[in-house]
C-alpha cells in the first residue's frame, strides 16, 4: 500500500492543490535481469514455478518540462533505464517522482495475484486500486497490464515452448480524482502502439501519454464537463456535483446487476453500522467498482475508516486488522477469511452476503416503510442496456455509440444518486427534531424511543458509528451539502422562494420527491430518460408526478493535446489557447459556439 505525505509531485506547498487530471505513472513489472533468469528456469523446469516479486522499473510525475535534463531521453539525461534498459532502481535524477512517497507496495498491487509469465495468450487487462496515505488522503489508480513478447537472451538456446512466453508489464496511472473510465479510455487508446512497438519506443510512448495528461486539468465543481481528444475518441470528464463531492466516473448501477435489491440493502445496512467488510470476486477490477459504488451510496455520509478495494495476495493478513475496514481480495481466499471472526463477506460472483454466526453480528432491519420503498424503487429501474435502448436506432459511429453509452451512464446514475439519497434522507430526517441547537446537543433518548420496536436495534448501532457523528455534526454546524438540500426541497407542504414549477403533490418518497430535488448536472434526452424506468399506471407507488428535467451540462473542448508534450513550446501554445477557450466559456461565448 502506498503512502504518501504529498498530494502532487515537485513543490508541496505550491502543488498540493493542483487539479490536473493525472499526478503519477509508474510503470511496473521485472527488470531485464530478473526475466533473464526467470526465462533460464522456464527453459530448465518447464514453468515459472520460481517466486519472483515485481518491482518498480519507472516512474514519471510532472513536471515534464525545464532544464534540458528533464527533456532528454534516458540516454541523455543519465537517467535509470527503466524498462527495457536495465534493472530497475530507485527513482533520481532523470527519473521524476513525488517527494514523500512510498512506491513500494505499488508493484504487489499492479499485480495482485503475483507475477506470471503468460502461456496461454492472456488477453491484457485493466483492474483499479484506491491508495491513501497517512493522513487519509485517497487517490485512485487505473492499471493497464500489457503482456509483451519475452525476448531470449543472446547466450542460451531458443525456448522450445509455444506459444512463446509473454512478460507481464503494468503501467498505472494515479490521480487524486476518481476519473477510472477517462484513464481506462486514454490507456486504451495507446494500447496497440504498446504492444507492437520495441522496449525503448514502450518507455517513450509512455513517458508522453502521462505529460499530456498532466496538462489535462479537472473540471470544477457545477455544469461544466471536460472534453479532450486522444487518439480516436473523445474522453470526458464529468464535473462533480459540488464542492464536498467526487466526480461520478462509473456505473453507479453495478451492484444493482450482482445483487438483488434486498441484498445490496443488507450490505447498506452492514456499511451504516461500521461493520468489518470484505468484498470477494474473481475479477479484480469488479472489486474496487463495487465498493466505489457502495461508498457513493452513502452520500452525503463519509466513509473514513480504512478502504483498501484491492487486496494482493501478500497483503491477507490486513484483514486481521481490530478495526472497521471496507476491502476486498480474491475469491481463491475465501475459504481463509471466512474463518475470520466478525468479518462480513460480501460475494460478488453469486451475489450473497455471508454473516457471522453470532447474533449480534446480523445486520439488523431498517424501517418496513422505507424498506419497502427502496426495493420498489430499484425494482422499477431499467438497468439492462438492451432494455433501455430497444425503441431507439443503432448508432453508426463509434463517436455516437459513446455518447449514447455515457449520456445512458449519466441518467440512470442520476436516478439511482436520488434513490439512495431518498433512503439515507428517511433513515436521518428525523434527526433534526431532536437537535438542541443552543447547547449542541443531541436528544439520544428522546429520538430512539420515537423510532419503531424492530429499527431500534440499528439505530442503536448506527448511532455510535463515525458516519453519524460526522453527519450530526454537519447538522450542529447548519451545514449545506446533498442532504440538507433535500430535506429543504421535501418538506411536505412548505412554500419555498425557488419553488419548483412542475406539480406537487403527496406522492412516493423514493420516486417524486427525490427525482425533484436531484441536483444532477446530465442532460436529459425524453427518449432515452423514460426508458430508464418502468412506471405503471396501476402501480400504487406511483403517482404520476413529473421528474424535473435536469440542467443540460455545458461541454468545453480542449484544445489538441501537444503532440510534443516535452517540448516547451508546444506545452506554452497549448495553455495559452486553453486559457483562451475558458475565456470565452466564463463569458458566455465559448458555450454556443
Amino acid at each position: 500500500m502506498s503512502e504518501a505525505s504529498e498530494l502532487v509531485g515537485g513543490d508541496g506547498k505550491s502543488q498540493r492543490h493542483s487539479h490536473r487530471l493525472l499526478d503519477l505513472c509508474v510503470v511496473a513489472g521485472l527488470g531485464p535481469a530478473r526475466l533473464e533468469m526467470l526465462l533460464k528456469d522456464l527453459q530448465q523446469n518447464g514453468d515459472d514455478a520460481a517466486t519472483v516479486s515485481p518491482e518498480v522499473l519507472s516512474v514519471y510525475a510532472p513536471p515534464f518540462i525545464g532544464p534540458q535534463s528533464a527533456r532528454a531521453g534516458p540516454e541523455e539525461s543519465g537517467a535509470p533505464p527503466g524498462l527495457c534498459h536495465g534493472s530497475a532502481r530507485p527513482p533520481s535524477q532523470g527519473m521524476a517522482t513525488r517527494k514523500g512517497v512510498d512506491l513500494c507496495g505499488i508493484p504487489e498491487l499492479c499485480f495482485p495475484d503475483g507475477f506470471h509469465l503468460d502461456m496461454e495468450g492472456r488477453p491484457d487487462s485493466f483492474h483499479f486500486l484506491v491508495l491513501t496515505d497517512i493522513h487519509g488522503n485517497r487517490e485512485q489508480g487505473v492499471v493497464l497490464r500489457v503482456y509483451r513478447e519475452l525476448q531470449e537472451p543472446q547466450d542460451t538456446e531458443p525456448v522450445d515452448v509455444y506459444p512463446r512466453p509473454r512478460a507481464p508489464v503494468a503501467i498505472c496511472l494515479i490521480s487524486k480524482f476518481p476519473y477510472y473510465s477517462a484513464l481506462k479510455d486514454c490507456l486504451s487508446c495507446v494500447l496497440p502502439e504498446l504492444r507492437a512497438c520495441d522496449q525503448q519506443e514502450f518507455e517513450r510512448k509512455v513517458r508522453e501519454l502521462a505529460a499530456q495528461l498532466t496538462l489535462v486539468p479537472c473540471p470544477p465543481p457545477g455544469n461544466l464537463q471536460l472534453c479532450f481528444e486522444l487518439g480516436p475518441i473523445i474522453v470526458v470528464l464529468p464535473p462533480p456535483g459540488d464542492v464536498d463531492t467526487p466526480p461520478i466516473d462509473i456505473s453507479l448501477h453495478l451492484p444493482l446487476l450482482c445483487f438483488s435489491p434486498s441484498t445490496v440493502l443488507q450490505i447498506v445496512t452492514c456499511l451504516l453500522t461500521e461493520r468489518r467488510l470484505v468484498f470477494v470476486s474473481r475479477d479484480w477490477p469488479l472489486l474496487t467498482l463495487m465498493t466505489e459504488c457502495f461508498v457513493y451510496y452513502l452520500r452525503p455520509l463519509p466513509w473514513r475508516h480504512p478502504y483498501i478495494p484491492v487486496l494482493a495476495s501478500s497483503m491477507l493478513d490486513m484483514l486481521m486488522a481490530p478495526t472497521v475496514f471496507l476491502m476486498g481480495c480474491h475469491s481463491r481466499h475465501i475459504h481463509t477469511i471466512i474463518e475470520l471472526e466478525e468479518l462480513v463477506l460480501v460475494d460478488i460472483d453469486t451475489g450473497t452476503v455471508v454473516f457471522p454466526q453470532t447474533q449480534e453480528l446480523q445486520a439488523p432491519p431498517l424501517p418496513t416503510a422505507i424498506t419497502e420503498e427502496f426495493i420498489t424503487s430499484v425494482r422499477r429501474l431499467r438497468l439492462h442496456p438492451e432494455l433501455a435502448s430497444a425503441s431507439l436506432p443503432i448508432c453508426t459511429s463509434l463517436a455516437a455509440v459513446r455518447q449514447r453509452d455515457l449520456h445512458r451512464r449519466q441518467q440512470i446514475n442520476n436516478h439511482i444518486q436520488r434513490i439512495f439519497l431518498q433512503l439515507i434522507g428517511s433513515l436521518l430526517r428525523d434527526v433534526s427534531k431532536y437537535l438542541n441547537l443552543k447547547h449542541r446537543v443531541f436528544i439520544k433518548k428522546d429520538f430512539l424511543d420515537s423510532r419503531e420496536p424492530a429499527s431500534q436495534p440499528f439505530y442503536i448501532s448506527h448511532l455510535r458509528t463515525d458516519l453519524f457523528h460526522c453527519f450530526l455534526k454537519a447538522r450542529l454546524n447548519d451545514r449545506v451539502d446533498a442532504f440538507s438540500r433535500w430535506e429543504m426541497a421535501t418538506r411536505p407542504q412548505t412554500p419555498r422562494l425557488n419553488a419548483d414549477p412542475s406539480p406537487t403533490g403527496h406522492s412516493s418518497p423514493f420516486t417524486s420527491d427525490a427525482a425533484r430535488t436531484s441536483d444532477a448536472h446530465m442532460s436529459q434526452e425524453p427518449s432515452l430518460a423514460a426508458s430508464l424506468t418502468s412506471h405503471h399506471p396501476s402501480d400504487p407507488g406511483h403517482t404520476g408526478v413529473r421528474v424535473r428535467p435536469t440542467v443540460v451540462p455545458r461541454c468545453l473542448y480542449l484544445p489538441p493535446l501537444p503532440s510534443a508534450p516535452l517540448d516547451d513550446l508546444s506545452v506554452s501554445l497549448f495553455y495559452t489557447k486553453l486559457v483562451v477557450d475558458i475565456t470565452r466559456e466564463l463569458e458566455g461565448v465559448g458555450g454556443d459556439d
